[in-house]
């Protein structure tokens, strides 16, 4: 009790903590990070391994098979789901939900190494498989952009610009750029043409194979990935092709080449049916991403003056918008809960003393702000839902110790002693019935599913603001008790404190309860029951 005679005393120590925790609470506000929803880890990841010409019975059979085998003996696995597409073999990987979050990257190496020690296993030109486990981005700005008469490459060449522009920006985790279409080059022979001369796509694929990968697409078309040592369509053209009878051919003058994309491309994107490129931007776990989406907007903003003309950039989602009128609307619904409480408070325990104990609701709230910031807790549906959740729990205190105080007074005690002994008696009480009411929400912080990552911040709030309910319940209370509220007179004094229509039918029923213990016990075990 050292502490609350400290606080009592030192008025002036009391009222600078109390004056720097709403000043930290309402800076912690401004400068936290706030998002739409809490952040979680999602517990799949995904194997992908290309097998270019391969039918999907032979994509199964050579590729999607030998990496099951090896991924089967992951202990941690819950269940695989593949899809075997022509040229490509996708698996996702989905681990059981008991794993915690922190023990998912060094799970995911784990898969890695699995995956990589069967790649020798694969068949000549298939691989190397990719694991894709980077799930837990939150893409909080997406954009899109379009350019009438501009080529997939040139779309892609000033999606690059812009992102790389974009990446300077605070609380930027990552960008990621959708819509790629992956460049060929078609060599289109006539049957006419290769009956005349001789030629045969083997013997244009053999020119090509010391230089380039190739692909057969059928139906008399090579298509030749743009990689090796090509470096423009007139080397090709001027490729010699040499016959099994050993004539020697240009290729220009066999056949035609042309460039073009993947086809059927793996993604595409359109925005009011123009060919586009998707520019997602991802906002760092504790970042703002309110204030965030509104530096990407401005600095869009400037590149579209800079941009070459015929592109333009659209918003397509704004995540930044969302949490605010999310937000928005939560911090609306905090406070009429607050002004509820308290309206109640002052219609049941009067004015002066309703204030009184509001007033140590509004500074638990502002402390708790404070700590969740320094615990890098984001301002999002959760967090704020915590808060309403305790609402009701975190006057309980205040009140057990102001109306102590009160009866105190009333009875006679001078204020500091009325204080004082209300303090002494109810402070391991009300501990005892905080920490209860915070243990009861815990198993749900330790829950190793998604639920418990996912509802962790709800947790973490709802303990710290109803543990500091008590801490403010024994000093501020007391405080504002010794500041503003009058000691009674001696001819006020009371000479019944609890007297009255309803505190006699409370009293009697407790009486009848005290003396029929059988009854009353059984009654409770009868509703036990039934609840169950």
């Amino acid at each position: 009790m050292k502490l609350v005679k400290y606080f009592l005393q030192k008025k002036a120590v009391t009222i600078l903590l109390l004056v720097l925790i709403l000043a930290g609470g309402l800076f912690s506000y401004i400068k936290m990070g706030k998002l739409e929803d809490a952040p979680f880890t999602i517990k799949q990841a995904l194997v992908l391994t290309p097998y270019p010409g391969a039918s999907p019975s032979e994509v199964q059979s050579q590729v999607t098979d030998v990496l099951e085998e090896s991924i089967q003996s992951l202990g941690e696995l819950y269940y695989l789901k593949t899809e075997n597409r022509t040229g490509l073999s996708k698996i996702t990987v989905y681990v059981k939900k008991e794993i915690r979050a922190d023990e998912m990257q060094q799970l995911w190496d784990k898969l890695r190494r699995k995956v990589n020690d069967v790649q020798s296993k694969l068949p000549a030109g298939a691989g190397p498989s990719v694991v894709n486990d980077d799930f837990g981005d939150v893409l909080g700005v997406f954009y899109g952009l379009t350019g009438k008469s501009h080529t997939y490459r040139e779309l892609e060449d000033e999606a690059k610009i812009i992102k790389n522009e974009l990446l300077k920006i605070k609380d930027v985790a990552k960008i990621e750029i959708y819509g790629i279409q992956t460049p060929t080059i078609d060599v289109s022979v006539s049957p006419s043409v290769m009956a005349q001369s001789g030629i045969t796509t083997s013997d244009i694929a053999r020119a090509f194979e010391a230089q380039n990968k190739v692909i057969d697409a059928g139906q008399n078309r090579l298509r030749i990935e743009s990689t090796g040592n090509f470096y423009s369509l007139d080397d090709i053209r001027n490729l010699t092709i040499v016959s099994r009878s050993g004539e020697h051919f240009r290729l220009a003058d066999i056949a035609q080449i042309e460039e073009s994309y993947q086809t059927p491309a793996s993604n595409l994107m359109r925005i009011d049916g123009n060919p586009a490129i998707g520019i997602a931007i991802s906002t760092v776990p504790t970042g703002n991403v309110v204030d965030m989406a509104e530096a990407v907007k401005k600095s869009i903003d400037e590149l579209s003056q800079s941009m070459p003309e015929g592109y333009e950039l659209t918003s397509i989602y704004d995540q930044g918008y969302e949490s605010a009128v999310a937000n928005q609307g939560f911090v609306l619904n905090l406070i009429i809960s607050v002004l509820t409480v308290i309206a109640i408070l002052l219609f049941f325990i009067g004015f002066k003393n309703g204030t009184l104990i509001g007033s140590g609701l509004i500074f638990s709230i502002f402390a708790t702000l404070i700590v969740i910031m320094a615990c890098g807790i984001a301002l999002q549906r959760m967090s704020l839902v915590a808060i309403i959740i305790a609402m009701g729990m975190l006057v309980d205190n205040a009140i057990v110790v102001s109306d102590s105080a009160l009866i105190n007074m009333e009875r006679g005690m001078r204020k500091r002693v009325a204080i004082m002994q209300a303090c002494s008696t109810t402070a391991l009480p009300l501990l005892a019935a905080t920490v209860i009411a915070i243990l009861t929400f815990l198993p749900i912080y330790y829950s190793p599913h998604i639920t418990g990552e996912l509802l962790s911040s709800l947790v973490v709030v709802i303990g710290v603001s109803l543990m500091f309910s008590w801490v403010f319940a024994l000093t501020q209370t007391p405080f504002f008790i010794q500041e503003f509220v009058r000691r009674p007179r001696p001819e006020e004094l009371k000479a019944a404190l609890f007297d009255g229509k309803y505190y006699n039918r409370f009293r009697n029923a407790l009486h009848w309860v005290l003396r029929h213990r059988s009854v009353t016990i059984g009654s409770l075990a009868i509703m036990l029951i039934l609840s169950a």
